[in-house]
């Protein structure tokens, strides 16, 4: 789907699922189908916004070649917001097609090459500057690879914590075991010496004046 591995168990999808449940394939499915396209589409905002108003301005002046209005486009002109950043490019070769003069203000003019200086603090971005707008986008994705890492050392704490704990329960001193076993062992010989007096005192007490050996 929309060039992206999906992952079946028979016919179904359970990409969601291995998503949503942790561990690292949960990492990258999230990252790879949610942090990243983000991303990426904020940087396509940004070139898409860059390139058009660069472009709008400086076919709103004069250059020095005195084209008034139609110097042409600094960057290329993108079709659309998605892919803006991967196809942006420089096309301007010739510096005389640069429209530093305000439109039919004459060649000595820079009062356009002004405002294209000034799109640098307008927001043009999403109503953001072009600065605030990379700042705040690269600020998320900080966030979101702080969060992350925060995570995944917590979760390992918290395994070392419980294979510790396993091991704490499970771990058998073989040399402990042994003695223990030599114990039960004594102990169960002389219950069984306990019981086989006691069979004999009371066969005795059952045949009064047989003479009975005890052992």
């Amino acid at each position: 789907m929309n060039g992206v591995t999906h992952f079946y168990v028979g016919s179904t999808d359970i990409t969601s699922a291995l998503a949503s449940g942790g561990g690292q394939i949960g990492g990258l499915l999230t990252a790879r189908d949610q942090t990243i396209p983000t991303t990426l589409a904020s940087l396509d905002q940004l070139a898409y916004g860059i390139a058009t108003q660069v472009n709008s301005v400086n076919n709103a002046g004069t250059d020095l070649d005195g084209d008034n209005g139609n110097a042409g486009n600094i960057f290329n002109a993108p079709a659309q917001v998605a892919g803006s950043a991967q196809s942006m490019q420089v096309v301007l070769t010739d510096p005389n097609k640069i429209a530093a003069a305000g439109l039919g203000l004459g060649t000595g003019d820079g009062t356009n090459a002004v405002a294209a200086a000034n799109l640098a603090t307008q927001a043009v971005i999403n109503g953001q500057t072009p600065s605030n707008f990379y700042s705040n986008m690269v600020s998320t994705l900080g966030a979101a690879v702080s969060e992350t890492t925060i995570q995944g050392t917590e979760l390992s704490a918290s395994l070392t914590q419980l294979q510790s704990q396993r091991d704490s329960l499970s771990a058998v001193s073989l040399n402990e075991e042994a003695a223990s076993l030599q114990e039960f062992q004594r102990s169960y010989q002389a219950a069984s010496q306990v019981f086989t007096i006691l069979n004999s005192v009371y066969a005795s007490a059952l045949n009064l004046g047989v003479e009975t050996a005890v052992a």
